[in-house]
Formats: C-alpha cells, structure tokens, sequence
C-alpha cells in the first residue's frame, strides 16, 4: 500500500475545508462566523454542527514518499563538484509472493470442483456451466441472460433505443419479465469428496522416477566377554615372590636360547656374523625406540598414500606427444630441522635395503668449521630421518658396506675415518683413525668399502686432498693403514736449497671397478684421472688430461666398465673408454658439474647436477648431442645441486642441495626406455641387451680405422 503524500496538519486546514464543503451545498453561513472561526486561536477547541459533524472529508492517497528528499544531488568525481540526482523512487515493495491457490469462489475452483463431481462427462474440458456455489438466484439469472445473448437469442435491447439519461439512470428501472427455469440447488463444500488438485507448476512423468530403496538395518550379535570375579591381597612379600618367579623364568629362557644357539653353530664365521645382526635387530625392534618408529611410519604412509601407492606405477602421458623429451616427477622432500645450515654433500643407497639412502652433511667452506651430521632416511617416512648421528668434524664423504648394510663409513674434514654401526644406538665410533699419524693430513673427498670377499677383515679405501691413497684393515681394536699410492705430478722435482721436492696431486675422486676389485680411477684436483691397481703401490696403468678444473666425480658404467663417466668445474662432462686418450662424448652444460652418475637400469642413461640449481638427464641410444631433459629443481637463489644418486631397485632418483634438502623425482617413460629384444633368434636377457646396446652406439662413435671384434657365434659353434 503506497504512503499518502499530503496530509492534513492542522486544524486550520481543516476549518477550511469544512468551509468550502458547507458552501458548496447551499447552505448559507454568516460572514461572521467565518471570520470568528478564521480569528479563533487554533488552540481551542472547536465547536461545530450536527451538519459539519456529518460531513465527509475526503483524502487522497498519492503515490509520493513525503519522506522523500525533494532535490537529491551526488557528488561527481569527474566535474569535481555536486550533480543533480535522477528521480526518485517513490515505489516500495513490501510483500511479494507468488500464489499458487485458488480462492473457493473463483472461475477456476468451480470448474474444477465440477469435474471432481463428473470427471467422464465431455465437457468436462470445456467451460462448466455447473451453479456456482455461494452465489444467488438473481445472479444466476443474469448470467443465464448472458448465455442467451452469445448464443444468438433476443436482446435484452431493442436496436433503436437510446441510452438513458442520469436521471434515469438513477431511478429504479423495472426488467422485461423472463421466464426463468428453477435453479438447481448448491451442493456444499463439505459433501463434496476431498480430492487432491492437480499441480500444474511441478509435474514430472511417472517413468521418470526412481524406486528409493527402503532404509533398513543390520544388527549383529556377539558373545559377550567372559567375566571372572577375583579378588586377592597385595602384600610386600607376595610382590617380591612374584619377581623372583618371573626372573628365574627369564634367566631359564636365555640358557635355553644360548643351548640352541651352541647346537645350531657352523663352522663359517659368515653365518655366525648374520645370525649375531638377527638378533640385534630383533632387539632394536622391541625397543621403545623401534615401536615408536615404526609407528610413525605407520602415521607417514597414510599421509602420503597417494605418493607410496602411485609413485611405482604411474606414468607420464605427455611423453607419447614427445619423441626426444622426457620429465622429471617430484616425489618427497627429505629435510631435517638440524640439517638447515648443511650442504649434502654425499648420498649412497642400500643396496640390501633399497628404500633406505643415508646423506653426508658437511660444508664446503673450509673457513668456518662445525660439527657434521649423517642422517639415515627412508621412502617409507620423508618427514624425519630414521637415523641421527652427530660427529665432531663436517661429512664429505659416505658409503655402506655391500653385505653388512648396518656398517657405515665416514670421510671428514680433519682427515679423519670413522665407522659406525648402526645397529648399536650408541653414537660413539665403533672405529676411528683420530690420531696424528693415523690420518689423513687433509680433507677426505672419498671412501669404499673393499668388495674382496676373500679377506677376513674388513678393509675401507680412502682418497685425501693430501694426495694419498689409503686402505684401512680394521682389526679389533685399531685401524692399521697402508699406503697404496701417492700421487704427484709428472714435471721434474723442484731443487729447493739443494733438494728434489716432487710436487704432490690432490685427489678429488675415488671409483673402483665394478668386476675387478684390484683395479680403480683416481681424479685429482689439477684435472687428471689416474687409473690404477691395488697391486702397484708405485706405477700408474695410465694417466690422462681430462679436464682443466678439479674433477668432481668418476663412475663405472655398471653393464660395460670399460666404459665411464667424469664430471669438472670446467663446465663438462665426458665419457672416456680404457686405452683411449680422447673422450668419446663430452658435453657442456654452462655451469660446473657438481657430480655425474650411470643409471642402473640402462647402459647409456646418466644424470648430471650443476651448480645453477639444474639436472641433466641423458640416453645417449636417442640423442647424443643434448639431454632429453633439463629441469630446474630449486626455485631459491643461490642454491645449487651437489649430489645425484639412483636408486638400485624403483625408477628414481635423489637429488642434494647446499641448503641441506634431498629431493625424490621419478623419471618419465622417455627416460627410461628399454630395450627392445630381437625378433628372431634366441632369447636375451635384459643385461645382454644392454650391453649389445652400448657396444652398437660405441661402434658408431669409435675411431674408423681401429678394428672391432665382433663374435660370431656360429661358426664358433661350427
């Protein structure tokens, strides 16, 4: 309803009013009344007639909001100044709902109660001529005359006839009598049969519908828990007889373990080694610290479920739109809060275990020396490592014994070795070369377990920035050292006050040979590669200018070791063959090459990382001028890639840092394809095809005139 725009204020407004209302009816007033009414002061009360009281003053309601301001202005930021505003809108809504009801005495109710009385009559779907309800005769009459009119009857007006004047019109006007059939009677509301309308606005087809399946329950029924009623009284002494019990039963159990131990002793000490780290791993699994672990392995797994469960399987579609282009997928982040100030700065996996990796935390700068940190981890839980060891001088080099993998070996800054075993919780050594002569005199870059499988003790490999190469026999007690060779240069000796002093390498690198244990490479920090063999203490087998910066890493080929990879901070990498002084492929990735590493299921698969915070992936079988794949792994700036390191078993890869975090990638499909076997012939395995693999590329790349062997089988056979 809209809000009256005027209003009558005040009593003198309606003075006036009565005024002109009782002039316009012819009644006269005296001139002086009206002026005593006009000079009454409005404060007292007013006294009219019979005839002023009656009569009825009109007000008109307009559409106007009175509230309304009458000149809005708004501000304009253009003209910087205030503008006329457009109308305003007088019009408010209060309520606004659409009905959907039928009021009981409209058109539409009737003729739908006519067709619930008579729902098989034909007219039923043209307009009901049924009473209507609450209605009364003389309406009833004058519809029927309605009727009559549309069907072409008389008019109830005769054609010449003019329309009456007011007059007339309002005198009572007699009409033309009309024989009338007898109405029926109204049937009531309440006789009728309740029947539900029609709905018109939602309707839906019956074949559309669905069957809800009713809700039901299952119950189940166990046996209850059997109850027993004890009672007991605790005294000292029956507390102490109840532990003497149990301890003699403790004491009875261990002589019978030692009995069986006794009787199931073989003469090879091998076994017994085996059957004593058994027992000590079952011992560090009852302990607290070993539930508490595998629990948060438990916890870690369901975490990154989709991670451990996908990792194994999943694969890059994009790679079937990419001939020579591959990716590199991140897995896990392995970081450790004590580890934010490190530099990885080595990574050696399991090989026994191939889901556990330990890493080196050291620094490579030597001006502000801490302590360093080992840290074993696992795929198995990313959030924390499995491991932690502190020693007192920074990591730089890390390696794992190949059957004993709970032996680890550590090279450090000061020159020290240290071994340890992790089975023991204790962090102190098990072995240590901590003495002024049993050292190195500088930085250990490397260190290797022996793989002799002949020698009775252990014996570990070390290269030093001093230029010497040790191995170290560990006996029971002590480390006794030998010298396997130094390394000097091949320019004549400087003659310093009447003496020779030869000019002494740095070794840089370490790698033995893969099938000849005796034989290894040695890279030194001048650039050169030394190859090597524990049988000559004095002589090099061969020597090569490899690169003009220090070398940083040398790896066997692991399917043909003849054959290996060297990384420099000259910017490159190269991949040299024995007896051969020019490199058979040398590639330059703009930035120094921190480390370099063969894959383990491909012979011509390697990966490199620089400096700029990039890895390099390559397969030289598809393209021997560039990698399939350059990613970027760290996005913060000046932070580069130390280390890479695959793994023996799944299709990944590790990758360090110098802000302390090891990043998991796996590599897509066009990283890692295999090779195809022969359609005829006889049946390869897969490191035979590698290896033919490898040979077939090598022959392409080899100098023409030299000869190549090539085995014919059958007339071998022949």
């Amino acid at each position: 309803m809209a809000k009256s725009g005027k209003s009558l204020k005040s009593t003198g407004s309606s003075r006036l009013l009565l005024l002109k209302g009782a002039q316009e009816k012819g009644e006269n007033l005296d001139s002086e009344r009206n002026d005593n009414l006009m000079a009454n002061d409005y404060d007292a009360p007013l006294k009219l007639t019979e005839l002023e009281l009656r009569e009825e003053i009109v007000r008109t309601l307009t559409t106007f909001d009175p509230n309304a301001p009458k000149y809005p202005v708004e501000f304009c930021f253009k003209t910087q100044g205030f503008v006329p505003k457009e109308s305003y809108n007088h019009f408010l809504v209060h309520l606004n709902v659409a009905s959907t009801c039928l009021h009981r005495d409209s058109e539409a109710a009737q003729e739908q109660l006519a067709r619930m009385q008579d729902p098989g009559s034909p007219e039923s779907g043209a307009k009901s001529k049924a009473p209507k309800i609450g209605t009364s005769t003389s309406e009833e009459k004058v519809e029927e005359e309605e009727d009559v009119e549309a069907e072409g009857g008389a008019s109830a007006e005769e054609p010449g006839s003019e329309k009456p004047d007011e007059a007339a019109a309002e005198a009572e006007i007699t009409p033309d009598p009309v024989v009338v059939a007898p109405a029926p009677t109204p049937v009531p509301v309440s006789v009728l049969p309740h029947k539900k309308l029609t709905n018109q606005f939602n309707f839906c087809e019956r074949g559309s519908l669905t069957v809800n399946n009713p809700s039901r329950e299952i119950f189940t029924q166990t046996n209850p828990p059997p109850r027993v009623t004890f009672s007991a009284n605790v005294t000292q002494w029956g507390i102490y007889d109840a532990y003497m019990e149990e301890h003699a039963e403790q004491q009875e159990k261990e002589k019978e373990k030692k009995e069986k131990e006794k009787a199931t002793l073989a003469p090879q000490k091998k076994e017994e080694t085996k059957k004593v780290e058994v027992v000590q791993v079952k011992n560090a699994s009852c302990a607290p610290e070993g539930a508490a672990k595998i629990l948060e392995r438990m916890t870690n797994q369901n975490t990154y479920d989709e991670i451990i469960q996908d990792f194994k399987y999943w694969e890059d579609p994009s790679d079937e739109f990419k001939d020579e282009e591959g990716t590199l997928l991140p897995l896990w982040k392995f970081s450790c809060d004590r580890a934010q100030n490190y530099t990885v700065t080595s990574i050696c996996w399991n090989e026994n275990c191939p889901d556990m990796f330990i890493a080196g935390y050291g620094s490579f700068d030597f001006k502000r020396r801490k302590a360093g940190l080992m840290c074993v981890y696992t795929l198995k839980n990313p959030s924390y490592p499995e491991h932690l060891v502190f020693v007192e001088s920074e990591v730089l080099a890390v390696d794992i014994h190949q059957s004993q993998s709970s032996m680890i070996v550590l090279g450090l800054l000061d020159g020290n070795i240290e071994v340890y075993d992790l089975t023991k919780s204790s962090e102190i050594p098990l072995h240590s070369s901590n003495s002024v002569n049993n050292k190195h005199t500088a930085a250990v870059w490397q260190v290797r377990w022996s793989k002799e499988s002949n020698q009775s003790e252990m014996t570990i490999y070390s290269i030093s920035a001093d230029g010497q190469v040790l191995s170290w026999s560990l006996m029971q007690n002590e480390m006794i050292k030998m010298t396997l060779i130094s390394l000097t240069f091949p320019t004549e000796p400087i003659n310093s006050d009447g003496t020779l002093c030869p000019l002494i390498g740095c070794g840089s690198a370490l790698a033995f040979h893969p099938t000849e244990n005796n034989i290894f490479l040695v890279g030194t920090e001048e650039g050169r590669i030394y190859k090597c063999s524990t049988a000559y203490t004095s002589i090099f087998l061969s020597e090569s200018e490899a690169h003009y910066m220090p070398v940083q890493q040398v790896d066997f080929n692991r399917y043909n070791p003849s054959v290996y990879a060297s990384s420099s901070g000259d910017w490159r990498v190269k991949i040299w063959e024995d007896d051969r002084k020019e490199p058979l492929f040398e590639f330059d990735l703009g930035s120094p090459v921190e480390d370099v590493a063969w894959a383990p299921y491909s012979s011509t698969v390697l990966a490199a990382v620089t400096a700029d915070g990039r890895i390099h992936v390559f397969d030289l079988n598809v393209n021997k001028y560039r990698p399939l794949c350059q990613q970027a792994v760290t996005q913060k700036k000046k932070c580069k890639l130390t280390k890479v390191s695959f793994n023996p078993k799944h299709l990944i890869l590790v990758v360090g840092d110098s802000f302390g975090c090891i990043s998991s990638m796996k590599l897509s499909p066009n990283l890692r394809k295999k090779q195809k076997p022969p359609k005829k012939g006889m049946v390869v395995d897969h490191d035979t095809l590698e290896k033919l693999k490898l040979d077939k590329l090598l022959s392409l790349v080899r100098e023409p005139n030299k000869p190549i062997m090539v085995l014919d089988t059958e007339s071998a056979a022949n």
